[in-house]
């Protein structure tokens, strides 16, 4: 008995060491604005992709707030901060730039919601999140979905918020 007690704390232990965060402690996080990447040919991004983007992050933004586990970070300085760090290299492909963006908010981790966009008809949603210690991957979701249309997307962020257990956007919960 002694022994199993003594392997749950030092797994616990280690838990809280890993991670840097203890029970209780709400993790706080940065979602950065979400991005589109391109299959093989660069395109221009439309209004309506810049607003369904736009959507996407606050969306994860607004479900990270409310959730208990989570503390939202001022977001205030995002701009400035992805410009300084990004400079002219995309986000997607800058190294750790997206943790140093995070940190310099004050977040414990990083999240990245991307559109990766092969066609009009074959994309992808996901998100990405980064320890802004170290820049490590955390974890990733990435869902498929079908059309370039405002139905489709809302389904991807539906199904996104879904996998990853956070509240889901309130107009799914409306």
């Amino acid at each position: 008995m002694n022994r199993r007690w003594i392997s749950g704390l030092v797994a616990v232990m280690s838990l809280v060491w890993v991670t840097g965060v203890t029970a209780g402690d709400p993790t706080k996080v940065a979602v950065l604005d979400a991005t589109m990447t391109f299959g093989s040919i660069e395109q221009p991004i439309t209004e309506h992709e810049r607003a369904r983007l736009q959507r996407f992050a606050t969306e994860l933004r607004d479900a990270l707030d409310r959730a208990d586990d989570y503390e939202l970070v001022d977001h205030g300085e995002l701009q400035a901060l992805t410009e300084k760090h990004v400079g002219g290299r995309r986000i997607t492909s800058c190294g750790s730039c997206q943790a140093r963006i995070g940190r310099d908010l004050g977040a414990d981790r990083v999240l990245m919601p991307v559109a990766d966009k092969m066609s009009e008809l074959i994309m992808s949603l996901r998100v990405e999140i980064r320890e802004t210690e170290n820049g490590n991957p955390v974890g990733a979701k990435s869902v498929r979905i079908a059309g370039n249309t405002d139905e489709s997307w809302r389904r991807g962020r539906i199904a996104i918020h879904r996998e990853m257990g956070w509240p889901a956007p309130r107009e799914a919960s409306d």
